[in-house]
C-alpha cells in the first residue's frame, strides 16, 4: 500500500503535489507534456493560417479577375459608344461635302484620326484585320485632311464624288468593327 507506493516511487515519506508534478511519470515530467501540447496546437495554427492565406489568396485573384472583366466590359461599352459616335459624325461630314461645306473638314477629320485612335488605343481586343481597318481610316482621314487643306489655300477645285466615295468605304469597315466589337467575336 503506502509502503509499496513508496517504494515506487523511490521516495520515503508523504507526496507532495509540487514534486508530483516536476517528478517523472512514464519517462515524461509536466514541463515536458506542457512543451508537447504546446508544439501541437502551434503546428494546428500554422495550418489553420495557411489554409486560411491560401482561402484569402484565391479570394484576392477571383476579386482582381472580377475587376478585370468589369474593366474590360467598360472599355467595350465606351468603344461602342465612341464609334458609334464617330460613324454619325462621318455621316453628317458627308452631307457637308454635299453642301460644300469645306472650312470645318479639316479639323473635324483631325477630331476624327484623334478619336480612332483613342479606340485603338483603349480597346486592346481587336482583331489583326481591325486594327489594320482602323489604321488605314486613319492614315487615309490624314491624307485628305492635308489635301483639303490645300486646296482650300489654292482655291481649288475639291472632288466632292471622291471625298465621299472615301468616306463611304471607311464608314462601311468601320460599322463591320463596330458590329464585330457588338458580337463579342474579339
Amino acid at each position: 500500500t503506502r509502503s509499496n507506493r513508496e517504494s515506487c516511487l523511490g521516495r520515503q515519506g508523504p507526496i507532495d503535489m509540487q514534486e508530483l508534478l516536476t517528478s517523472q511519470y512514464l519517462g515524461v515530467g509536466l514541463p515536458d507534456w506542457a512543451s508537447i501540447l504546446s508544439l501541437g496546437v502551434a503546428v494546428i495554427g500554422f495550418t489553420v493560417t495557411l489554409i486560411k492565406v491560401a482561402k484569402s489568396t484565391t479570394a484576392s485573384e477571383a476579386a482582381k479577375t472580377a475587376a478585370e472583366q468589369a474593366t474590360q466590359k467598360i472599355n467595350l461599352l465606351e468603344t461602342v459608344h465612341d464609334l458609334s459616335t464617330l460613324l454619325s459624325i462621318l455621316e453628317a461630314i458627308k452631307t457637308d461635302v454635299r453642301r460644300r461645306n469645306f472650312e470645318p473638314l479639316p479639323e473635324k477629320l483631325s477630331s476624327i484620326r484623334k478619336s480612332l485612335i483613342g479606340i485603338r488605343a483603349k480597346y486592346t481586343n481587336l482583331s489583326e484585320g481591325d486594327q489594320s481597318t482602323i489604321q488605314s481610316a486613319i492614315t487615309q482621314f490624314r491624307s485628305l485632311e492635308r489635301k483639303i487643306d490645300i486646296e482650300l489655300e489654292q482655291n481649288s477645285e475639291i472632288k466632292i464624288g471622291a471625298i465621299n466615295h472615301l468616306f463611304s468605304v471607311h464608314i462601311d469597315e468601320l460599322y463591320e468593327v463596330l458590329s464585330t466589337i457588338r458580337s463579342g467575336d474579339q
